[in-house]
């Protein structure tokens, strides 16, 4: 057995065994492809044949140049790929059964203010720019990851209802409302932009000036540009954009679990970092303007 044929025969058992989503097969091949080539690299030419002590010398090597995001990703990777080998051979000794987890590391996620979030938002009548804010306004305001807002297409959009249906991770249905005013710039997207650019039959409702769906990365440049343009030095991605969403909602007074729906978390504990940010928050506001905490700091 050879790692080209093993990562073929496993590249099928995802795509039409377990259903798994292009960006999930996609993700499981770039890190099993970086795995196979140093187990070569190494000498190990069969998959069958991996240790665990091969697998914890990779691992140190990874773990120096990616972040922990990625190398939890790839432990659940390998787990995954090594019980396939599993279920095609008896008697295998699964290696990851051997493999210690790795700590998963909790940042508070960075988040705009409200005031700087409407700094983003900017009028004009030019085309370029009305598609841009059109962009930036429904991150913000429904919280959309930066490819469900790049897949996004009119049979989910219900204008006239005002909200949007997303298939989020893991084919998880949700239903996220869309603010009047941001409908006022989707619609002014929509009936004045768009059909300028449209060529042909193309369901996506973020296209390109050539009439193309709009890409994750072009709306990751917009976002930067946008903040450069309004001055905003903090590093900003659309996925802050999501932080901004669910962090203004739970200030609000909105319950976990609604957030938890609205963002599609399967997890609440996904959820639940925004408490902390918060609460963050809270301690902020106290130390600098509750009347006991000066008089605490007056007496030093």
């Amino acid at each position: 057995m050879n790692w080209t044929d093993t990562l073929a025969d496993y590249t099928h058992h995802l795509r039409f065994i377990r259903r798994s989503r292009d960006k999930t097969v996609d993700s499981y091949l770039n890190d099993l492809n970086i795995y196979s080539k140093w187990m070569v690299n190494h000498g190990i030419n069969d998959p069958l044949s991996v240790q665990i002590e091969q697998i914890d010398a990779f691992l140190e090597e990874y773990c120096e140049h990616h972040a922990n995001a990625s190398i939890l990703r790839l432990h659940s990777t390998l787990r995954n790929f090594h019980a396939f080998l599993g279920e095609s051979k008896d008697q295998y000794n699964d290696p990851t059964d051997r493999l210690a987890s790795p700590k998963k590391q909790t940042k508070l996620p960075v988040f705009l203010s409200a005031d700087d979030v409407s700094k983003l938002i900017v009028e004009s009548d030019d085309p370029k720019e009305i598609f841009h804010t059109a962009i930036v306004d429904l991150l913000y305001a429904t919280g959309l990851r930066v490819s469900e807002a790049s897949d996004l297409t009119f049979t989910q959009l219900y204008l006239n209802e005002g909200f949007i249906r997303i298939i989020g991770k893991g084919n998880k249905e949700r239903v996220v409302m869309i603010a009047p005013a941001t409908l006022v710039n989707l619609k002014k997207y929509i009936d004045t932009v768009r059909p300028l650019w449209l060529k042909g039959k193309n369901q996506h409702v973020f296209i390109t000036r050539r009439g193309k769906q709009v890409s994750r990365q072009y709306i990751y440049t917009v976002v930067k540009s946008r903040c450069r343009d309004a001055g905003i030095e903090t590093s900003v991605s659309p996925h802050k954009l999501r932080h901004s969403f669910a962090t203004e909602l739970l200030a609000g007074g909105a319950d976990l679990r609604v957030v938890q729906e609205l963002l599609g978390h399967s997890d609440i504990s996904t959820t639940q970092i925004y408490t902390h940010v918060e609460s963050k928050r809270l301690h902020q506001a106290y130390d600098a303007f509750h009347p006991a905490n000066k008089k605490q700091g007056e007496s030093k």
